[in-house]
């Protein structure tokens, strides 16, 4: 508890600094780069959060960091709007459920929000933990799917974000024409979508 106490104190004051360089950097070119380099710290926060078992706070952070790299890629740097918990609330009704899945370098945390409970339902796995037992799968000489599908995701991100890019720049050709990058895109949301509902279907829900 004690370490936790720390890890929190340390944290706000990290986000301070992070904040108050961010709000002085005049460019917002140079400003998306410190954002984005430091976005592991912020992913990082969620975990603290739903350590020290503020679980409707973690859930908002997890949507803040979210919100803002969309907002990065659709507009540019500013001020981005992020729902609340209450506000995510609204959105749901006695039959219906919201599952979010936020990552982070240290864990991989699943919230599940049911209609007018108090606080999401979280669900974590620890990287750690993860890869620990990949290596011992490897061992026997088999590649782990896990580590096949996230393999595979880099890849297809990678790959597109570059073809993007040539396109942005003008670099596609007539032929292969500009619909290159955007016959990727059904490939990118089965992948994105296929990974984490198998993860999900390996948690046992419970209860706080």
């Amino acid at each position: 508890m004690g370490q936790t106490s720390e890890a929190e104190e340390l944290q706000r004051r990290a986000t301070d600094i992070l904040q108050n360089l961010l709000e002085n950097t005049p460019s917002p070119a140079r400003k998306q780069q410190l954002a984005l380099r430091f976005a592991g710290f912020q992913q990082l926060t969620v975990d603290l959060a739903i350590q020290s078992g503020n679980w409707c706070a973690a859930l908002e952070l997890a949507e803040k960091g979210k919100n803002a790299c969309l907002s990065w890629l659709l507009y540019s740097l500013g001020d981005e709007s992020s729902p609340t918990y209450s506000e995510i609330q609204k959105l749901l009704n006695p039959t219906t459920a919201i599952a979010d899945w936020h990552i982070s370098p240290n864990a991989l945390n699943t919230f599940i929000l049911k209609h007018n409970a108090p606080s999401p339902i979280v669900l974590s796995s620890h990287i750690s933990a993860i890869n620990s037992r990949e290596e011992n799968q490897a061992s026997d000489g088999k590649l782990p799917t896990t580590v096949k599908q996230h393999r595979e995701f880099a890849d297809l991100v990678q790959n597109w974000n570059k073809e993007y890019a040539d396109y942005r720049e003008g670099k596609d050709s007539e032929e292969i024409g500009q619909t290159a990058w955007r016959d990727r895109l059904p490939d990118l949301v089965t992948v994105t979508i296929s990974l984490p509902e198998r993860q999900v279907y390996g948690f046992k829900p419970r209860s706080r």
